[in-house]
C-alpha cells in the first residue's frame, strides 16, 4: 500500500497552485477548514472555488478568488464585508457563476463521468441560460424538442473532510454529503482531510461508506476537528 500522508502545509503547497478551479466539499458542515485556512496562509491567489453551503469566506475575504461557481451563496454585494474587503484592499471584484443545487451537482457528475455536458429537463423554463452560457437548451436528438444542457465542470483539486481513511487515500464519509461524491470524484488532483487515520482491514469490512478510491487520491492528511 501506497502511504499519501503529509503534513497540511506540505500538502497545499505541492498540489494548489495559483490559478486553480478549487473544489471544496461539505454542505453547510463538513466544510475542510484547516486546509481553507493553509490555502490562506500560502496566500495562493486568482482561485476559482466551487462552492455549495460552505464556508469559503475567508478565501474571499484575503483576495484570493477570482470567481465562485455556486448553487447559492449568501454572500450580497451590499452587505458582504468579505466582497467589500476583497474589492477594496486586494482590487479584486469577485465573479459569481450561478447554478441551482442540482445544476451544480449535475455539472460536477459530468466532469466526473468525463462527458462534455448531461441533459436535465430542470432548467427548461427558468431564467438560468439568461444568465449562465454554461447552461443552454438544444433539440434532442432522439425525441425532439427542447432538452436543457449543463456543461461539464472539472476542478483541478479537489479538498475534502471525512470521518476516516486510510494511509493510501481511500475514504470514507457518511452523514449529509451534499454534492461531495461529485465534486471529489470529478477533481484531477483530490486532498483528504481526515478525523482518524485507520487500518485498511477498517476500510475493507464497510466499502459502501467509501466516498472515493485511494487510487485518485494524492494526499492525505490526519486532522482532527479539522472541519
Amino acid at each position: 500500500m501506497c502511504n499519501k500522508v503529509m503534513s497540511m502545509s506540505e500538502v497545499v503547497k505541492r498540489n494548489v497552485e495559483s490559478g486553480d478551479i478549487l473544489f471544496i466539499g461539505g454542505a453547510q458542515h463538513g466544510t475542510p477548514s484547516a486546509a481553507v485556512n493553509e490555502i490562506v496562509r500560502q496566500k495562493i491567489i486568482h482561485l476559482t472555488i466551487i462552492s455549495v453551503l460552505n464556508n469559503t469566506s475567508p478565501l474571499i475575504v484575503e483576495g484570493l478568488v477570482d470567481k465562485v461557481l455556486t448553487g447559492y451563496s449568501m454572500t450580497d454585494e451590499r452587505r458582504s464585508y468579505p466582497l467589500q474587503r476583497a474589492r477594496e484592499k486586494f482590487n479584486v471584484n469577485v465573479e459569481f457563476e450561478e447554478y441551482s443545487h442540482f445544476g451544480i451537482s449535475l455539472a460536477l457528475f459530468a466532469g466526473y463521468m468525463g462527458i462534455p455536458f448531461i441533459p436535465t429537463k430542470s432548467h427548461l423554463g427558468s431564467d438560468m441560460m439568461k444568465y449562465n452560457d454554461n447552461i443552454k437548451s438544444i433539440e434532442s436528438p432522439f425525441t425532439g424538442g427542447q432538452i436543457g444542457v449543463i456543461k461539464a465542470v472539472v476542478p483541478d483539486v479537489g479538498i475534502l473532510h471525512v470521518q476516516r481513511c486510510d494511509a493510501e487515500g481511500n475514504a470514507q464519509k457518511w452523514g449529509s454529503l451534499g454534492v461531495d461524491f461529485e465534486g471529489i470524484n470529478a477533481s484531477r488532483k483530490v486532498i483528504i482531510t481526515t478525523e482518524k487515520i485507520v487500518e485498511s482491514d477498517v476500510i475493507q469490512r464497510d466499502p459502501n461508506r467509501t466516498i472515493i478510491a485511494g487510487f485518485r487520491v494524492n494526499a492525505v492528511i490526519e486532522q482532527p476537528f479539522g472541519a
